[in-house]
C-alpha cells in the first residue's frame, strides 16, 4: 500500500502484538485508523472493537459514528454503558476499567499519537507529575498497546481522510471546559509560537523520562508483593527502607493489582505510605489501607459472608475461606516445632472434623476460663477484615481450635501421648513480583 496509509501501517504494524486484539473505537478520526490498521496486519489477528458509552452529551453522535467504522470495516462492535463521571479523570478511570473488562484475554489498541503525548506531558506537568506523568503515554502497559503512537495527528488524519473511513470529530474535544481542550487548542499552540519545535521537545522529553521511569520500576519490580484475594500486602520495611522514588513505584503497583488498572492518585500514594506507622485510610475507588503486624495492606473487597462448614479427614487438607489448613499425625517426642500457625491437638478428637467460622460472641476454653474467639484472633494478629470468615475447628459442638491462633485448653494432646495431632495454617495468598 502507498501514500499516507501506506506509510501509517508500516509505522504501526510492528507495534501490534501478536494474539487476538480488542479496539477502543471511539468513533473519531485516531481509533478508526488503528481499526484499519488491524485488519491488515500480517499474519491476521482475530479483531473485534468496543465503543464505551459515557452518556454524555455527544455520546450518542459518537456511537454511530463507532458502528459506521466498525461496519465498513467489517468488525463485530460491542458497546458498553458505564456511568458519566463527574471529572475527566473519574471518566477516564471508568473507561479503562470497562475496556480491561471487555478485553479480558486480548491486547485491547487505543488510537493515541504523537501530538497525544505532547499534550499528555503539559497536563500532567500542570497538576504536578513526577516522571512517571511526565514520561507521557506509555507505547506498551499490558494490556493496553497503542501502535500509533510514533505518527503525528496530522498524518493518522490525513489516513482517515484517504481511506474514507466515515469517522466523525468529537465536540466535546472543543469544549473549553476540558483542561485538555484547552491545552489542545491554546497551550500546546502557545508555547510552538515561542518555540519552534516545542511539541517534538516535549515528546523528546516524555520519552528520556520515560526511560528513567523504566529504570526505577525495575528496581521496583524486585520486591514481592503477597496477593490474595480482594487484597494485596506490602512488607512495611520495604517502605521504609528504599528509597522514596523506588517506594512510591511498589505503592502504585499494589494499588494497580487490587484495583485494575487504577494506579492511585498522589493523595492515595501518601496515605499508604503514612500507613506503616499511622491510622487506616480510604482510597480512590473503594480501596482500604492499613497497617497489619509487618505489612501494609490494601483491600477492596468487603468481609465476605462466612463460608459453609467443610469436613476435614485426619490427616487431609481444606481450603476455607483466607486460609489453607492441613492436619497430620507426628511424634510427640521429639517435640514439633509449636506456632500459632503449627497448633499442636489431641490425636483423640477423632478421625474427620469440621472446619467452619465462629458465630458471634462464640468461646474458646483456656486454662481457668474461656475467652471470645475473636479476642484470640487478635492476639494472634489475624486482620479484623479477615475474622468473619476465619476457620474454626469444630469436635462435637465445641470450637477445638482457632486456626493459626490457639487450640482449646480440652483439646491440647495429653503428656503421655506419643502421638500427636498437628494443625498447619497457612493464608491463601501468593507473592508476586
Amino acid at each position: 500500500m502507498t501514500g499516507v496509509p501506506g506509510r501509517v501501517l508500516a509505522a504501526a504494524a510492528p507495534r501490534f502484538p501478536d494474539g487476538p486484539l480488542t479496539i477502543a473505537l471511539s468513533g473519531g478520526a485516531d481509533s478508526a485508523v488503528a481499526a484499519w490498521a488491524a485488519t491488515r496486519l500480517d499474519p491476521p489477528r482475530r479483531v473485534r472493537t468496543v465503543f464505551v458509552d459515557h452518556a454524555w452529551e455527544h455520546s450518542a453522535t459518537m456511537r454511530l459514528a463507532a458502528e459506521a467504522v466498525a461496519e465498513a470495516l467489517g468488525l463485530p462492535l460491542d458497546v458498553i454503558a458505564i456511568a458519566p463521571g463527574p471529572t475527566e479523570t473519574d471518566a477516564r478511570r471508568a473507561r479503562l476499567a470497562a475496556l480491561a473488562e471487555a478485553g479480558a484475554g486480548t491486547a485491547i489498541v487505543t488510537g493515541h499519537h504523537r501530538d497525544d503525548v505532547a499534550e499528555t506531558v503539559v497536563g500532567n506537568l500542570l497538576r504536578g507529575a513526577g516522571s512517571t506523568g511526565l514520561s507521557g503515554i506509555p507505547a506498551s502497559r499490558p494490556p493496553f498497546v497503542r501502535p500509533l503512537l510514533g505518527l503525528s495527528g496530522d498524518v493518522v488524519r490525513t489516513a482517515a481522510c484517504e481511506l474514507e473511513l466515515p469517522f466523525c470529530d468529537d465536540p466535546s474535544n472543543a469544549d473549553p471546559r476540558h483542561l485538555r481542550t484547552r491545552i489542545r487548542h491554546h497551550v500546546v499552540p502557545a508555547l510552538a509560537a515561542a518555540a519552534p519545535g516545542a511539541r517534538d521537545a516535549l515528546v523528546r522529553t516524555a520519552r528520556i523520562l520515560s526511560a528513567d521511569d523504566e529504570a526505577l520500576e525495575r528496581r521496583a519490580a524486585q520486591f514481592a508483593l503477597a496477593v490474595e484475594p480482594g487484597a494485596v500486602r506490602i512488607p512495611a520495611g520495604v517502605l521504609t527502607t528504599q528509597p522514596p522514588a523506588v517506594a512510591v513505584r511498589i505503592v502504585r503497583r499494589a494499588i494497580r493489582l487490587v484495583h485494575p488498572p487504577y494506579a492511585g492518585s498522589a493523595t492515595d500514594v501518601a496515605k499508604v505510605m503514612e500507613a506503616v506507622s499511622g491510622p487506616a485510610s480510604e482510597l480512590g475507588g473503594g480501596v482500604r489501607c492499613e497497617r497489619e503486624g509487618p505489612f501494609v495492606t490494601l483491600s477492596r473487597r468487603a468481609a465476605a459472608d462466612a463460608p459453609p462448614p467443610v469436613a476435614m479427614d485426619v490427616p487431609g487438607a481444606v481450603a476455607f475461606g483466607p486460609c489453607a489448613l492441613r492436619i497430620a499425625r507426628s511424634f510427640a517426642r521429639p517435640a514439633p516445632v509449636t506456632s500459632p500457625g503449627r497448633l499442636r491437638l489431641d490425636p483423640g478428637l477423632g478421625d474427620r472434623l469440621t472446619v467452619r467460622a465462629a458465630g458471634a460472641g462464640e468461646r474458646i476454653a483456656i486454662g481457668g476460663g474461656s475467652k471470645p474467639v475473636r479476642e484470640a484472633m487478635a492476639e494472634a494478629g489475624i486482620p479484623v477484615r479477615l475474622r468473619p470468615g476465619w476457620p474454626v475447628i469444630d469436635v462435637r459442638g465445641k470450637i477445638a481450635a482457632v486456626a493459626g491462633a490457639r487450640a482449646a485448653a480440652w483439646a491440647l494432646p495429653d503428656q503421655s501421648r506419643d502421638c500427636i495431632l498437628e494443625l498447619i495454617t497457612e493464608r491463601s495468598s501468593c507473592w508476586t513480583r
